[in-house]
């Protein structure tokens, strides 16, 4: 008994009806497929993001490496002259050490300009100029003076706004007692010169 099947009643049940794998999985199969694309995605988007961490963690170490090798002295203080970080050069040189100064006001320390310049005067200095230079008198972990050549200068953000200060100092007091022995020892010349002249003058 044949007819449209558009014109049975919706309640008619067709026998036989073909039926494929395909057709009973299909939905299955594609909500599978987008949890495996989104996980794929993900799984992507995380490696992409470890190689970026790691070359930015290789690239702070090697900036650690160097700071903490160098020679020269090496101190960032915040905006209020509060110290914030100094290299293993600038901490063994301190007898406070690198734990205790730390927080503190670089005010508080026993460094003095040659000129008649503070240590927060030196910081207005740079906010407003945005360096400063010039040779300061600090004292050894055990006490002795030594002259430090300093450069400073005023760190900013990506927006140019100010961030920081830092400072790099280098020991120049083993240089300066030599350029002053050799100064001295020119002045003894000129000075035994110019009495030999007065000397052959005076005979003559």
């Amino acid at each position: 008994m044949g007819g449209d099947p558009a014109r049975l009643p919706p309640d008619t049940l067709f026998l036989n009806r073909p039926r494929t794998l395909w057709s009973e999985s299909r939905g299955t199969v594609i909500a599978a497929s987008g949890v495996m694309l989104a996980l794929s995605a993900l799984v992507a988007a995380l490696a992409i993001q470890n190689r970026r961490r790691k070359r930015v963690e290789d690239r702070l170490r090697l900036q650690s490496l160097v700071l903490d090798q160098i020679q020269d002295e090496v101190m960032v203080t915040a905006l209020d002259g509060r110290v914030t970080y100094l290299n293993q050069a600038a901490a063994m040189h301190r007898e406070q050490g690198d734990q205790a100064l730390l927080g503190q006001s670089v005010a508080s320390l026993d460094d003095a300009a040659e000129t008649a310049a503070t240590p927060v005067g030196i910081i207005e200095e740079i906010r407003r100029k945005g360096a400063w230079r010039g040779r300061v008198v600090s004292a050894r972990a055990d006490g002795a003076a030594r002259l430090l050549d300093l450069r400073t200068t005023l760190v900013t953000d990506e927006k140019g706004r100010p961030v920081a200060t830092v400072g790099v100092g280098t020991d120049i007091t083993d240089r300066t007692q030599v350029e002053q022995t050799l100064h001295d020892s020119e002045e003894r010349l000129r000075r035994a010169q110019e009495g030999a002249h007065v000397g052959c003058g005076t005979g003559i």
